[in-house]
């Protein structure tokens, strides 16, 4: 199996995900894809990830009420009516169907729907999903997708790409790109995620914000079983 890392949402080419067979992976640590594998893992029915707020109300239009949580953020501020996406708190009560928008990991996920598969991954399922994505055919590309921040690469983002692929490779030889390596060097050369995590652009932020048990939670590696695939308009597990 080709690995390869694409390092910020914006490298995404729709065109290119239909030609060969891709499975296509979105990493966005902090906090998206961390919040997606949380709510599965607390009982979420699905994830519905929306682009925008307006497509977010749009999925909501559709279900009946009192069966879904808003949830998002735009360039990390709370939306009025929606649910600050924080994977700590919003998985507590999210026994329902989670209708979620970010600015970079529902975004990158939404990209990458014309992909042959497409999953969410992060830190905290990275053992859970490696094991299901060795298991594909050997011609097949992984391309993971770390989102990055507003058209920037993330620290958090790299790092989580690295964990997947390490622990991919303990399950099976591959080949990975010069992109791939890199990801996995930024994962091998610093054990301690929540070091990493704190030290980060966003990570940072989120300090600021009193998110520090968020933070705690984004760094715990494999401690989701999680394998969030994203069929037609939902993530389940």
């Amino acid at each position: 199996m080709n690995i390869h890392v694409l390092t910020r949402k914006e490298e995404i080419e729709e065109a290119q995900l239909v030609r060969g067979s891709k499975i296509a992976v979105a990493v966005d640590v902090l906090l998206a894809t961390t919040t997606i594998a949380a709510c599965l893992e607390k009982g979420a029915v699905q994830v519905i990830p929306a682009a925008t707020r307006e497509e977010a109300l749009e999925h909501a239009a559709s279900l009946p009420a009192d069966s879904y949580i808003l949830a998002g953020e735009e360039q990390a501020r709370p939306i009025e009516g929606f649910v600050y996406p924080g994977p700590v708190h919003l998985a507590a009560g999210a026994q329902k169907t989670v209708i979620l928008v970010t600015t970079n990991g529902t975004a990158a996920l939404r990209k990458l729907q014309s992909a042959e598969e497409v999953y969410a991954g992060s830190l905290v399922n990275a053992r859970a999903l490696a094991f299901v994505l060795a298991a594909k055919p050997e011609e097949a590309t992984l391309l993971i997708t770390a989102a990055g921040n507003a058209g920037e690469i993330s620290l958090e983002d790299m790092y989580g790409a690295g964990c997947l692929i390490d622990a991919v490779l303990k399950e099976k030889t591959c080949t990975l790109t010069d992109a791939a390596r890199t990801a996995l060097s930024v994962y091998q050369n610093e054990p301690n995620a929540r070091h990493v995590l704190e030290s980060s652009r966003v990570g940072k932020k989120l300090l600021a914000y009193n998110m520090e048990e968020d933070l705690e939670y984004a760094s715990t590696v494999n401690s989701s079983t999680a394998v969030c695939r994203y069929i037609n308009t939902g993530i389940s597990n």
